[in-house]
């Protein structure tokens, strides 16, 4: 479980906290999407569940292990890894089995268990074979997924995702939330930045921020029911949703908490069988 204890933040100089005195538990296991207009701290917040960046006030505990003992901090990072927005930035290896093999050669493991890692890693996220590929010379999407994959080969029981699919095209996107969704299935605690709502409505609860703090935790369906509120936070309602919502308010006996293109596609055919 990570626990955060009246967690609040503001960078050097800054009168007003970037983060204001957030306490909430996210249970092992759980898929949490984080969303909210741009400044609302979502970003920020996310560092401090690997101990990227230290509370100003409060505490955040991992598995029991304080963000802010420095003894703890290996052992944190270990268990929460993170994917940033820009997959170029987080390529540190010349080949796709070097750059994966990076993170548990610093834990000095036996090369043989490294191996095996690696092999794992890759395997999970679809990019088996391709360990001695150039990174530079991958699709955004497959830069994304190596990252991903360099992750996984720490063995984390939680992992961050800052806008994975930020700069990738369609294709690619499909593909690292797939990702996404199989390391969830997998028992892996999954906490996803997006301003993609088409990205949401497979997880368990979402966090909504503004201006540094949570203003609610619901679930999509939930969430997809106030347009005017998410209209008011920049943020949109998913076709699909739209799609339902309108039908069923048209007098149509579908289902208005219909989220994704296959449960539509599913209740619209039973619809046109009766």
């Amino acid at each position: 479980m990570i626990q955060i204890r009246d967690l609040s933040y503001g960078f050097d100089g800054n009168k007003q906290a970037v983060l204001n005195s957030i306490s909430l538990d996210i249970p092992d296991g759980a898929r949490i999407a984080v969303v909210g207009p741009n400044g609302s701290g979502k970003t920020t917040f996310l560092r401090h569940l690997n101990g990227l960046l230290l509370p100003s006030k409060g505490e955040v505990l991992v598995d029991g292990l304080s963000t802010q003992d420095p003894r703890a901090l290996p052992a944190v990072r270990q268990r929460v890894g993170m994917v940033f927005q820009n997959p170029d930035t987080q390529i540190v290896g010349m080949t796709v089995e070097e750059d994966v093999a990076f993170g548990p050669g610093n834990l000095n493991l036996p090369s043989d268990e490294i191996a095996d890692r690696v092999h794992e890693s890759l395997e999970s996220v679809g990019l088996a074979g391709f360990e001695e590929r150039v990174p530079h010379e991958l699709s955004s999407g497959e830069k994304q997924l190596v990252a991903v994959a360099g992750v996984l080969a720490m063995h984390p029981r939680h992992i961050l995702l800052d806008e994975p699919t930020a700069y990738l095209d369609p294709a690619g996107r499909r593909r690292v939330m797939e990702v996404i969704g199989a390391l969830h299935g997998s028992g892996l605690t999954v906490i996803h930045v997006t301003h993609d709502m088409d990205e949401i409505v497979d997880v368990d609860r979402v966090l909504v921020m503004e201006r540094g703090a949570p203003i609610r935790m619901t679930s999509p369906a939930d969430l997809f029911r106030e347009p005017e509120e998410l209209r008011r936070l920049g943020l949109d309602v998913p076709v699909v949703a739209r799609l339902m919502t309108r039908l069923y308010e048209s007098g149509i006996g579908v289902r208005p908490d219909i989220l994704t293109m296959d449960e539509a596609v599913e209740e619209l055919t039973q619809r046109l069988l009766q």
